[in-house]
């Protein structure tokens, strides 16, 4: 879990953890990539072990922009609550009808129950980022 959300102690001490990113158990480049020798890093946190070289403040904008981000797949997501928490204006197009792509598949698995509940934190993150999400939305 501290792979997937950096910040998991100080939310779950201050009854946060709901908006804490679930680790949802993949084991891809957490420690595939620890025990391959390279550095480890997390499918729902593209910042994790790498806190120190990006960090978002510095990043905020003085301009505000207009943002529009194509596919709501955990990339998406992502890239969609990253340019909002900077300061940007974000959009986020999604041609299903719900967030996640083979991440929805990936949930109905028995055991990988994690997937929805990242899901269910992405979702919350666009909501408290105030992403505006257009669902349905092939072109």
């Amino acid at each position: 879990p501290f792979l997937a959300d950096a910040h998991f102690v100080r939310k779950a001490s201050q009854d946060l953890a709901d908006e804490s990113c679930p680790c949802i158990g993949c084991n891809q480049v957490c420690l595939d990539h620890y025990f391959s020798g390279r550095i480890a890093s997390c499918m729902v946190n593209p910042l994790a072990c790498r806190e120190d070289e990006v960090n978002l403040n510095e990043l905020k904008v003085e301009e505000t922009k207009s943002v529009a981000v194509i596919g709501a797949e955990p990339a998406g997501l992502s890239a969609a609550i990253t340019a909002a928490e900077i300061g940007h204006e974000v959009t986020l197009y999604e041609a299903d009808a719900a967030i996640g792509g083979q991440f929805q598949l990936a949930a109905q698995v028995p055991g990988k129950e994690d997937f929805a509940h990242a899901l269910r934190y992405f979702g919350q993150q666009l909501v408290l980022k105030n992403v505006d999400v257009h669902l349905n939305s092939p072109e």
